[in-house]
């Protein structure tokens, strides 16, 4: 009886008494175990939740609750174990970290704001007394009188002598393959190198530049690589060839149209690597130095502001991000504009030859250098700045030598364009019936899309950490003091006598309110298609209508440092005061910009990063409004140095493209087969582009314009059209049941074949795959284990050794 009571006593106990969620090893393990055996999987998912809860300040994935779910139910864990598995996590690991962290910032917060109460009485008292500005002013003083006794020497012989150094920086650049191109990205992927990989690089390679390492580079490489060299249809790549002068940008062609490819010569002087310079350098030490000339004709000459002018635009964030367009825009709207002033005012007929001579070279380059969103407003800005410059003397246009010089210009320019459309006229309708880029029609914007004027701001720190809600480049723009710009542009036309100054004033500040209307309404489908706006997206547009309107600043601080205009100190500063304050809320209240600025939390660094963007914002208007100079320059300085110094790496050779284990393989095995192609398995986009580049002929890759010829081969019927018919990103497996052509994304085109449809592809003979392939189909070649990549030769079908088609495995990424 007693034996009996002690029993029922211990019964009770373990049922009543024992905790049901306590961290006693023995007590929970009990419990667990007959929740296992009864199946409690409730019981065990509460416990999980709100561990999960407790510790790491969230709901368990699924991955998360079926393995601990297991452990507690069939292995015997408890829920102390639990407790010690997600404490010593690397997330929770991260919380406690961010958690901390959070602390010091808020000491550092509220130390800061103490300070600055106990400062501000001092400040205003020294202030009230004269102090603080005699103060400043001393400081000053002496600051100005040290740089100018140290810098200005220097900086005037510099810029007396800016075409000897532009020169010798040039030159050297290009006699050591210097440049900034991210091809070191290629490491990345492709690991395996020769005995003769030598690479020099300083800073980053970026991935997001992969228009430029993935795509440009490759093409421009891989016509260094074909015999004959630089053809216009390089029958490399795809089934059917690709016309190289209707890439963006356009790679080097040897004919008639290589007049208009300024930017391609080093390739044909030097071959590959000293033309990856060549490209490189003459488009920065370009835009730098015809930026100076140019703002020195439009500037009056004030060679502080074309000093200042021309950095931030060279080091200006659309500038660097957008590399494979504006830099070429760029470079060819300022060249031709100081050519056009220079073919006016030369004082023979020999000097006027040669910059005429110059001028269609700039004209065919800017127009070959085919990218309608930004090359159709420059067109208009370079028309209007043009036609500034002839208004302002047209006597000289009527000489008989200009006169006949200009019709000649203008015929070889006509001739050259003319041999461009020709020759490419198959592929330009190929793309102009595309569902993109052919398709595309815009209307206009939203008005929503006014944020984007505050974009120079964010994109000042682009070098230093990349966009967290869209990228670099859709969100790079020049700085532009539009708030002022708008208040002194009215005061400017009727205050300033007419000048050719003012007429290309005039003419930025049309060009570009007339660009961002389009970015901020809807237009009528007929405005839209006769004026071509409707080749430009809205946020193409702003890009261009940024620049516009910054070298509407420009000039618009000339006139009024010219005619002594002033806005009220007052006044201005409480304009320029609500602008940084615009931006201040922008960065607060935007959430997107709030979480570029504070990815974790509220820290001093994203304090100081909105209060310096801040800052320049204020600055940069109230330098406008005052019409102060040295304020406005300065401003345009300190964005620009942060904002374009640090976007590239400082790199020498193209080693990482040609000096890889992958490139000797395959060119050895393509030697042997002279007609053979090459198709890549897998769902990469990367080892296509890489055979491209050291001169394989390739069918997968990036088809710039769709390969319809291949594709009807697989779809007769036309029914995946719409998906391969454009620019795309073209991948290929293998699957049992096929083939099939999907669209998995905008702009990636993925193909699923059957190894027997492979044959149907004409001169398909090697695969490159990460996988191993059915040896009934694929022949292996050769087994790269860094890589870890496989070279196939594709059997024909007498060659198989027996196997069912059904026994081959399907491929899956």
């Amino acid at each position: 009886m007693n034996r009996l009571l002690i029993i029922l006593g211990i019964t009770v106990y373990a049922i009543f008494g024992l905790p049901k969620y306590g961290y006693a090893s023995e007590s929970s393990s009990l419990e667990l175990t007959v929740i296992g055996q009864h199946n409690n999987t409730g019981a065990v998912h509460q416990i999980i939740a709100r561990q999960y809860t407790e510790i790491l300040g969230r709901q368990p994935d699924a991955y998360g609750l079926a393995t601990y779910t297991k452990a507690l139910l069939y292995e015997g864990k408890d829920e102390k174990w639990l407790h010690e598995v997600l404490s010593k996590s690397p997330e929770h690991q991260k919380i406690l970290l961010l958690r901390r962290l959070e602390k010091k910032r808020q000491t550092n917060l509220i130390l800061a704001g103490i300070m600055a109460l106990i400062a501000l009485p001092f400040v205003i008292w020294t202030a009230r007394r004269g102090w603080l500005q005699a103060g400043s002013t001393w400081c000053s003083s002496i600051v100005a009188n040290k740089i100018s006794q140290l810098v200005t020497p220097v900086a005037r012989l510099l810029f007396r002598r800016r075409y000897l150094v532009i020169a010798v920086l040039f030159c050297a650049g290009v006699i050591f393959e210097l440049h900034g191109y991210s091809i070191g990205m290629w490491d990345t992927f492709i690991k395996e190198k020769t005995p003769d990989y030598s690479y020099f690089s300083i800073g980053n390679s970026r991935a997001i530049r992969s228009d430029e390492w993935l795509l440009s580079t490759p093409w421009c490489i891989a016509q260094t690589q074909t015999t004959p060299r630089f053809p216009s249809l390089n029958t490399n790549l795809y089934s059917s060839g690709m016309y190289m002068g209707l890439s963006t940008p356009n790679c080097p062609v040897l004919d008639i149209t290589a007049i208009g490819q300024f930017h391609n010569w080093g390739f044909f002087l030097f071959g590959g690597a000293r033309g990856l310079a060549w490209s490189w350098w003459v488009r920065y030490l370009g835009i730098f130095l015809l930026a100076i000339e140019f703002f020195l004709l439009v500037a009056g000459n004030n060679k502080v502001l074309a000093f200042a002018g021309a950095l931030s635009v060279t080091l200006a964030s659309p500038t660097q991000w957008w590399d494979t367009t504006m830099p070429y825009h760029l470079l060819y709207f300022f060249g031709f504009s100081v050519a056009c002033w220079h073919f006016i005012h030369a004082g023979s007929t020999t000097k006027a030859a040669l910059f005429a001579a110059i001028c269609v070279v700039f004209f065919c380059s800017f127009v070959l250098a085919f990218y309608p969103p930004f090359q159709l407003p420059f067109l208009v800005m370079l028309l209007a700045v043009c036609s500034c410059f002839c208004r302002s003397y047209p006597r000289r246009l009527f000489a008989t030598s200009r006169l006949a010089l200009t019709v000649v210009g203008i015929l070889v320019a006509a001739f050259v364009l003319w041999w461009f459309a020709v020759d490419n006229r198959d592929g330009i309708e190929r793309i102009a019936n595309t569902a993109y880029p052919g398709a595309r029609f815009f209307t206009g914007g939203h008005w929503s899309n006014l944020a984007n004027v505050l974009n120079p701001m964010l994109s000042i720190y682009f070098p230093f950490r990349d966009a967290t809600f869209s990228n670099n480049c859709e969100l790079s723009m020049f700085i532009t003091p539009l708030p002022a710009l708008l208040i002194v542009a009215p005061w400017l036309f009727y205050r300033v006598k007419p000048s050719m100054e003012k007429r290309v004033f005039c003419a930025f500040l049309v060009v570009g309110t007339v660009l961002v209307c389009w970015c901020l309404f809807q237009f009528p489908d007929f405005l839209a298609r006769n004026s071509l706006l409707f080749m430009i997206n809205s946020n193409r547009a702003f890009v261009t209508a940024s620049f516009a309107l910054q070298l509407a600043g420009i000039s618009g601080i000339f006139l009024m440092k010219q005619d002594g205009l002033s806005l009220n100190r007052a006044v201005s500063t409480v304009i320029s005061g609500i602008a940084a304050l615009t931006f201040v809320s922008y960065a607060f209240l935007n959430e997107p910009a709030k979480g570029y600025f504070f990815p974790m939390a509220v820290s001093l660094t994203g304090i100081f990063m909105i209060a310096y963007s801040a800052t320049l914002f204020g600055l940069l208007n109230y330098g406008l409004l005052r019409g102060r100079v040295c304020i406005f320059v300065g401003a345009l300085v300190l964005y620009a140095l942060p904002a374009g110094c640090t976007v590239h790496p400082l790199s020498s050779g193209i080693s990482p493209i040609m000096d890889k284990k992958l490139a000797v393989v395959s060119r050895r095995i393509q030697s042997a087969n002279p007609s053979a192609r090459w198709i890549e398995i897998g769902r990469r986009r990367t080892i296509s582009q890489y055979l491209t580049a050291i001169g394989l002929p390739v069918i997968t890759g990036v088809h710039c314009i769709p390969d319809v010829g291949l594709w009807r081969r697989f779809d007769p019927d036309g029914k995946y059209e719409r998906g391969y018919n454009r620019y795309a990103h073209v991948t290929a497996s293998l699957t049992d049941d096929g083939p099939r052509i999907e669209n998995q994304g905008t702009d990636h085109v993925h193909c699923s074949f059957r190894p027997a449809d492979l044959l149907k592809i004409p001169g398909l003979t090697f695969v490159v795959s990460p996988w191993e392939l059915t040896p009934s189909r694929f022949e292996l070649l050769e087994h790269m284990e860094i890589d870890k990549l496989y070279i196939y030769r594709l059997r024909a079908e007498h060659e198989e050794d027996g196997r069912h088609e059904g026994d081959n495995h399907s491929v899956e990424d």
